[in-house]
């Protein structure tokens, strides 16, 4: 998963004339940051990739009401990462669990990102990329794929 591409995936998708637009634009934006995912040497699967685009795009309905992207944005990732944790193998070959990174702070710091890129007057590409920056670490912090290894007998 890289910072740059979801920062430009994210300015990409910046304009859009209404919430459906909106809602198609940040979960593509994020699909394209997520598809990357790795836990150890196994890759998110595209049927896991698949269930938290799902979950996302739902957890975003309603997002253009006032103040409803600062909450719902940050709510959307976290129902993707539980969605993919859902999934269990379906979301990564041989997972037997899946723990989900806990985005305890994701809510706050957005809003913080936010409310910095507005107050320090930040042209789009630093706004982008700050709020990258949060949804990278919240992302990779505190995930973790259980895989039984399979046991040989010594012959």
């Amino acid at each position: 998963m890289s910072i740059d591409v979801l920062a430009e995936a994210l300015a990409a998708n910046a304009h859009t004339a209404s919430e459906s637009e909106a809602i198609t634009a940040l979960v593509s934006a994020y699909e394209k940051f997520a598809k990357d995912a790795m836990a150890g040497a196994l890759p998110l699967l595209p049927a896991g990739l698949a269930l938290g685009v799902t979950a996302m795009s739902e957890g975003l309905v309603g997002m253009s009401a006032a103040n409803a992207g600062l909450l719902l944005f940050p709510a959307s990732i976290t129902s993707f990462w539980l969605a993919v944790a859902g999934g269990l193998a379906t979301s990564f070959a041989g997972a037997t669990a899946v723990v989900p990174p806990p985005h305890t702070d994701l809510p706050a710091q957005f809003q913080d990102a936010v409310k910095d890129n507005i107050e320090n007057v930040r042209n789009a590409e630093d706004s982008y990329r700050a709020i990258a920056q949060i949804l990278y670490d919240n992302a990779v912090i505190g995930g973790v794929v259980t895989v039984v290894t399979p046991t040989f007998p010594i012959l």
